[in-house]
């Protein structure tokens, strides 16, 4: 039976943390939100779309992937969408940067950013 390599950082020590910055630089952030998608998909799609490319991502590299951010901007949703859950582009921004710089800490010097849900990207940028 073939071992799952370790590649999500919330799966890891901080021993195994710290041996998986030394061997990159890369690290890769997954975004996702919780919003509607129709009247049959699941208001999560975007979290578990992120998760699926990221959980790749890390079986087929070195890089360091964060745990999946299940939320996003969703202003435009609030009204009349039950479940959906809107972080401020102002907070989300601010989120996304303490997360950069601690990586920063840790040597990151390149972010792979996977991000299905389209109005995060304007946060991101």
């Amino acid at each position: 039976m073939e071992t799952k390599k370790k590649s999500w950082l919330d799966e890891m020590t901080w021993e195994e943390a710290a041996e998986a910055f030394k061997k990159t630089d890369v690290a890769v952030i997954c975004t996702g939100a919780c919003h509607p998608h129709g009247i049959a998909a699941p208001l999560g799609t975007d979290t578990f779309v992120a998760y699926g490319i990221g959980e790749r991502i890390g079986q087929r590299s070195d890089a360091v992937v964060l745990p999946t951010i299940p939320f996003g901007y969703n202003q435009y949703h609030m009204d009349g969408f039950p479940g959906c859950i809107n972080i401020s582009k102002n907070t989300y921004h601010n989120f996304l940067l303490e997360i950069c710089e601690s990586l920063y800490e840790w040597g990151t010097r390149k972010l792979v950013w996977v991000n299905p849900h389209g109005t995060n990207v304007g946060v991101i940028e």
